[in-house]
């Protein structure tokens, strides 16, 4: 049966050199996006028994998802309450979430106040980002939520970074200043506002310097933040040949007959394909003339290094062939010991993963 399977021992050792970048710092462990496409429940589980005590998402629903799977951790939710149904979950599920507005502010406060209990926030400030929270210089508008909405406490405070990669870069900097300002001016006026968090994966290992007193981190627990940092990927795509056959020279695989066979070969057929994750990359959403530059630069490369996709069968590399078709891929394993039924696995982006596959733990080791 394919699936995607998670070493849990890499999970493991990933929390270990995360904690060891962090310091004394707090961690919050962000598991969004279906855990990073790891499964949100198992991942967060995961997260928990290896000592990540305080999980953050973006939505409401993943949040009620891990509480009613009994967990009874922190859960720090990186989206503002935006209607009456949000602000309910918010306080019936005892949730720490994002204020950006004083319109969520107001909202929150009013069904605190109904349901007599006291919620738990953090305070988003839009250094630079362009996405929630409230404009770095309207110091004014916090101020009035500390005054005037008796029925939030107000636990922390972060913002995000666009360049979170190049923590030395000119607009980073202007964030991190920008940020810095706004927590100057509520210590000016003795106010209170527990933990400022700025960091993510990318600035928890890029950077190391401005850190403040915790850190968000997803991408780097499931490997995927690039460079030497002794991180491990700790999943794969398994998949299994559903068929074998030898095709002579000059055959062609896949739509558009876009490979040539250029001697005789044993060509297997997966039943893993697009819908999977198989051949999907993230693709360019930013159009200025740099950006264009730098994809097509990306492309060259790419180009010129003429490197294959390629999967793994009985521990030996073999070469996707073809395009791959939506629900299934094809490999030359011309020099491959196998047979149909055999094990594929494949290192895909995990998000792209499809949702519906089962996500299989395990403390074997990655294939």
């Amino acid at each position: 049966m394919k699936g995607y399977v998670i070493n849990t021992q890499a999970v493991k050792a990933n929390v270990e050199v995360v904690r060891r970048k962090a310091g004394d710092r707090v961690v919050y462990g962000v598991v969004k996006s279906n855990g990073y496409g790891m499964g949100l429940v198992p991942f967060a589980e995961t997260l928990i028994e290896s000592g990540i005590t305080l999980l953050a998402v973006y939505s409401y629903e993943e949040a009620v998802e891990l509480r009613e799977s009994g967990i009874e951790q922190e859960i720090l939710v990186l989206c503002q309450p935006y209607n009456d149904e949000t602000a309910r979950l918010a306080v019936e599920y005892g949730l720490t979430v994002t204020v950006g507005s004083t319109e969520a502010a107001v909202l929150l406060n009013g069904m605190a106040t109904e349901e007599k209990v006291t919620a738990r926030v953090h305070l988003e400030i839009d250094t630079g980002m362009g996405r929630g929270g409230f404009l770095w210089r309207d110091t004014d508008k916090l101020f009035n939520l500390f005054r005037f909405m008796p029925a939030l406490k107000v636990e922390g405070i972060y913002t995000h970074l666009a360049y979170a990669h190049k923590p030395k870069a000119k607009y980073t900097q202007l964030q991190l200043s920008r940020f810095d300002g706004v927590l100057a001016c509520l210590k000016k006026e003795n106010v209170v506002y527990g933990i400022s968090h700025v960091a993510n994966s990318q600035l928890l290992f890029r950077g190391g310097e401005d850190l403040y007193d915790a850190v968000r981190v997803g991408s780097a627990l499931v490997g995927r933040v690039d460079g030497d940092f002794g991180l491990q990927r700790v999943g794969l795509l398994e998949g299994q040949i559903t068929d074998l056959k030898w095709l002579p020279k000059g055959s062609c695989v896949g739509y558009g007959a876009g490979y040539r066979c250029r001697k005789n070969s044993k060509i297997a057929i997966i039943n893993v394909g697009q819908a999977d994750g198989v051949g999907i990359q993230r693709r360019p959403d930013l159009f200025r003339v740099r950006d264009v530059a730098r994809y097509v630069w990306h492309d060259l490369l790419l180009l010129l290094r003429k490197k294959p996709v390629c999967c793994t069968v009985n521990g030996k590399k073999a070469q996707l062939v073809g395009r791959v078709s939506l629900s299934c891929a094809a490999a030359d394993v011309s020099n491959v010991d196998c047979k149909v039924g055999d094990t594929v696995y494949f290192d895909v982006i995990p998000m792209f993963v499809n949702g519906v596959l089962p996500r299989i733990y395990t403390e074997g080791e990655n294939k």
